[in-house]
């Protein structure tokens, strides 16, 4: 007995809906790096404003900010994009 299941012809494929597919690692990619950058720009800014004066230390903390406050905003936009992908779902 044949499986008909399997079997699609190419008639079947026209007719069918088109479906946008939703790849959840592009979404959790591209939310990841804007909330990276976005973190990147609060944590400068911060340092920027807490440091009492303008000095070499100010380029550490800067650093330090920015380090901290992109890998906040990676990890919060990668939870965002993967909540996100899950809830549109994924078809194929």
């Amino acid at each position: 007995m044949q499986n008909l299941e399997n079997d699609v012809t190419a008639r079947d494929m026209e007719s069918a809906p088109r479906l946008r597919v939703v790849d959840p690692s592009d979404a959790v990619t591209g939310i990841g790096v804007l909330f990276g950058i976005i973190g990147v720009v609060i944590g400068v800014g911060a340092a920027a404003y807490l440091t009492p004066q303008l000095s070499l230390i100010l380029v550490a903390y800067c650093i330090v900010g920015a380090l901290s406050g992109g890998s906040a905003g990676v990890v919060v936009g990668g939870l965002i994009g993967a909540v996100l992908a899950v809830v549109r779902g994924v078809v194929r």
